[in-house]
């Protein structure tokens, strides 16, 4: 099995050494790599308030026997959403 991932690790290690490099020649590029993990949990969070927001977009309506509010979907934003 070794055998199929032999060319794979070859170029693993072109790429590792081509990004030491990169990041010796200019330091200040290790403060992009935690700016871009801030900004992907940033965009995480931003899709799941977006889903909030669509999925609580109609009136919410109480059921016979039941002491909590339930919310209408609109399957068409959330799928949007989803995508």
């Amino acid at each position: 099995m070794i055998f199929f991932y032999k060319r794979r690790m070859k170029i693993t290690g072109v790429f590792l050494n081509y990004a030491g490099r990169f990041l010796a020649q200019k330091p200040v590029n290790f403060v992009f790599i935690p700016i871009f993990i801030i900004l992907l949990f940033g965009l995480i969070i931003l899709c799941l308030f977006e889903y909030l927001a669509f999925s609580s977009k109609a009136d919410p309506f109480l059921q016979e026997g039941d002491i909590y509010l339930h919310l209408t979907r609109n399957p068409l934003l959330t799928i949007l959403v989803i995508i």
